[in-house]
């Protein structure tokens, strides 16, 4: 009769029932209301027992404590971890990333791909191990260098598919994109690394954005046969919507002012005021935003001229003075050199000077006289050409000093 013994093969069979108990424990811990990960990913708890701090937390996981793997998993930096616990972590947080749908997770697991892309032996590896004879040198190279950055193009795919329609993974996808320095920093990027991220963003964003403008881009298109009215107001509208949606970025910014300008210019031309100052409410905080970022970002310059024109039309719309030389001053300050912004401004100073000049008291006269001149000598530096509103303030600040 022979004894039984606890062999290697034993413990090591042991091990890995026990790391998928441990690994269905810390995927319970997740909240996701999703099966746990296939059983061979209990590698990833086997890689981390691998360290003193991991076996302690496996044993406090096999007490009913998984908080200690959670934190282990959950790691910010990924620095001179090893490949194959990057891959298992990427695999982990992407699976996450796609139950849950939370923009940490997909930052966890585009961190650990981008960890993994500077190990590109351990890939070629993978890829022989995976391919064997059945793909060239060439292609394994091929796909050595391109594996860890997968898990990207599945997000920006799943955005761009579900842009049109605005959908939360289409959302999901900006917000991660819009700011890449999680990303880097978990995966412990140089300088240069974390650029050439960032420009990989940027472009997929814009990937993104114009799937969802496309179809907005469609609708006016098809519009631009018929006379500027409500409906293109109404489509102009849709931008304004995406652009709070999409978290108010510059892209679409640019895409309103391409699109309504004309359409801006039409209805004013039409006299249609009504749909005129509609596109103008509608329109303002996104103008405004637009407005402020050409005055201080070098790139936007080339739309300082049509962005102060829509300053021009709101001042022509605005209902009290004050609020139209606001208008009219903000498109001076976006382009100093904007012949309408210069005329109309000039036009409402004078204007003002005319309301001080005829509102003076006989006690105090003299500085609404004072008020009044400096109003008329800006709007003459302003439009030294002929101006009839102007000239009047002229003469009566003539008359005041006589």
């Amino acid at each position: 009769m022979t004894s039984a013994q606890w062999r290697a093969e034993d413990e090591a069979l042991y091990q890995r029932l026990t790391d998928r108990r441990r690994l269905q424990r810390l995927w319970a811990t997740e909240g996701v209301d999703a099966p746990p990960p296939h059983p061979r990913a209990a590698g990833l708890i086997a890689l981390i027992r691998e360290t003193p701090e991991g076996a302690r937390a496996a044993t406090l996981a096999d007490e009913g404590d998984p908080s200690a793997l959670q934190a282990l998993v959950g790691l910010e930096r990924l620095a001179d971890r090893r490949p194959a616990l990057l891959h298992h972590l990427a695999l982990y947080h992407e699976r996450l990333a796609r139950f849950r749908g939370a923009p940490d997770d997909w930052r966890a697991a585009l961190g650990a791909w981008a960890a993994l892309d500077s190990r590109p032996d351990y890939l070629r590896g993978l890829a022989d191990a995976v391919a064997a004879e059945g793909l060239t040198p060439e292609a394994k190279e091929r796909w050595a260098a391109g594996a860890a950055w997968q898990a990207w193009e599945r997000l920006v795919g799943a955005g761009e598919r579900g842009a049109a329609e605005r959908s939360k993974t289409a959302l999901l996808a900006l917000a991660v994109l819009a700011d890449t320095s999680p990303i880097a920093e978990r995966a412990a990027l140089d300088e240069p690394a974390r650029e050439a991220m960032a420009q990989r963003a940027e472009g997929a964003r814009v990937r993104i954005l114009d799937a969802a403008l496309d179809p907005i881009g469609e609708l006016i298109d098809e519009a631009e046969s018929r006379p500027a009215d409500a409906e293109h107001v109404s489509t102009l509208e849709q931008v304004v919507q995406l652009w709070r949606w999409a978290g108010k970025p510059a892209q679409v910014e640019r895409f309103f002012v391409d699109r309504a300008l004309s359409i801006g210019w039409e209805l004013y031309k039409a006299k249609k005021f009504v749909s005129l100052r509609r596109l103008n409410e509608v329109a303002r905080p996104l103008l405004d935003a637009f407005a402020a970022r050409v005055a201080v970002q070098a790139r936007e310059i080339s739309y300082a001229s049509r962005v102060a024109q829509f300053m021009v039309f709101r001042a022509e719309l605005e209902p009290r003075l004050e609020e139209q030389l606001a208008a009219a001053e903000r498109a001076v300050q976006v382009c100093d050199t904007h012949r309408n912004g210069r005329l109309v401004l000039a036009d409402l100073l004078a204007e003002r000077a005319l309301r001080t000049l005829e509102g003076a008291p006989l006690v105090g006269r003299r500085a609404h006289s004072e008020r009044a001149r400096v109003d008329v000598e800006r709007a003459r530096s302003l439009w030294p050409e002929k101006l009839p509103r102007l000239e009047q303030a002229e003469a009566a600040l003539a008359r005041e000093r006589r």
